[in-house]
C-alpha cells in the first residue's frame, strides 16, 4: 500500500515513541500540625508522609512550578495588585513563597435550593459559621470554628464592580482594587452577588 508523507519532515521507523518516564517524587500541600502552617511536602511516590503532616491536597507539575519565583524590586509595579509579599523570607512573589506557601480556599458552592438573599453566607467554607456578632452595632460576623494554619487564604472578595469612590464611601461593605487605569471597587453590600467574606469585621 502507498502512503503519503510530507517532505521534510522525519517520520522515523515507523515505531512508536516510548512512554514518558512517570516523575517519581509527588508534591503534597499540608499542613504542619506542629507549626500549625502550610507546607510543601516533596517525597517518593508510595511513601507515606510524617504523622505530623496533614495533606489537603497533591499539587500537580503545573502547579509547583508557579512556587518560589522571586520578583525583583524592578518588577514591582507599586501601583499594581499581583504579587504577594512573604514576611518570613522578605520577597516578593508573583503566586507564592515555596518555603511559607499559601493554600487558597474556595468558597462553597450555594445550595440550588437556598434563597438567593442567603447566597452570601451559604458560600461560607464549612469551618466557618456566620453569626451575630459581639461587636456593638456591627451585625453579623464570620466565626472560625477550628484554627486556621498559617498561610491559608480566603477569598476573592465578591460583589459588584464600581468606579465611583463616593458610593463606595457609603457602606463599609466595598473593597478597593489598585490598577493602572485607577482605583475601582468592589461591593458586596448586596447579599445576593456577594459571598461570606462580607461579614468578616475589623479586629478590635
Amino acid at each position: 500500500m502507498t502512503t503519503f508523507q510530507i517532505p521534510g519532515l522525519d517520520y522515523g521507523s515507523g515505531e512508536s515513541s516510548p512512554e514518558p518516564e512517570e516523575d517519581p517524587v509527588e508534591n503534597h500541600m499540608c499542613i504542619d500540625c506542629y507549626s500549625i502552617a502550610m507546607k510543601i511536602v516533596q517525597q517518593t511516590k508510595g511513601t507515606p508522609l510524617a504523622d505530623k503532616y496533614l495533606a489537603v491536597h497533591e499539587l500537580s507539575s503545573e502547579e509547583i512550578v508557579l512556587f518560589g519565583n522571586a520578583l525583583k524590586e524592578t518588577d514591582i509595579d507599586p501601583e499594581g495588585d499581583d504579587f504577594i509579599h512573604c514576611d518570613r523570607c522578605n520577597c516578593y512573589y508573583r503566586a507564592s513563597c515555596k518555603e511559607h506557601p499559601l493554600f487558597w480556599v474556595k468558597d462553597r458552592e450555594p445550595s440550588k435550593n437556598s434563597k438567593p438573599e442567603d447566597r452570601a453566607r451559604m458560600t461560607a467554607p464549612a469551618f466557618i459559621s456566620i453569626k451575630t456578632s459581639s461587636i456593638p452595632n456591627a451585625g453579623l460576623g464570620a466565626f472560625a470554628e477550628a484554627c486556621i494554619p498559617v498561610g491559608m487564604v480566603f477569598g476573592p472578595y465578591q460583589g459588584i464592580l464600581i468606579d465611583d469612590a463616593s458610593e463606595a464611601e457609603k457602606d463599609g461593605y466595598c473593597w478597593e482594587l489598585r490598577s493602572r487605569t485607577g482605583p475601582h471597587f468592589i461591593d458586596g453590600s448586596n447579599t445576593q452577588y456577594s459571598n461570606w467574606m462580607r461579614y468578616i469585621n475589623s479586629s478590635r
